[in-house]
């Protein structure tokens, strides 16, 4: 299904440099990944989530229409 902006998918990656401090929450993450995929009308079928020691998280939603991974 192609969105209405003409694209088949669309993805995005963001770097973050500098930063004092990272963004490790592995609930406010999760929250978020889900808050955007209920925005896109996405359908989360699937998720696994780690959160690393010290520092770091890793996830993923399998949905219906894709994916959303994040590695921070």
């Amino acid at each position: 299904m192609v969105n209405n902006l003409g694209y088949l998918g669309i993805k995005i990656d963001a770097g973050l440099y500098g930063c004092r401090v990272i963004p490790d929450d592995l609930e406010l993450i999760r929250r978020g990944m889900f808050s955007a995929a209920k925005l896109a009308n996405m359908n989360v079928v699937g998720e696994n989530f780690h959160k690393f020691s010290p520092q770091g998280v890793s996830g993923h939603l399998t949905l219906a229409e894709s994916h959303m991974d994040v590695s921070i």
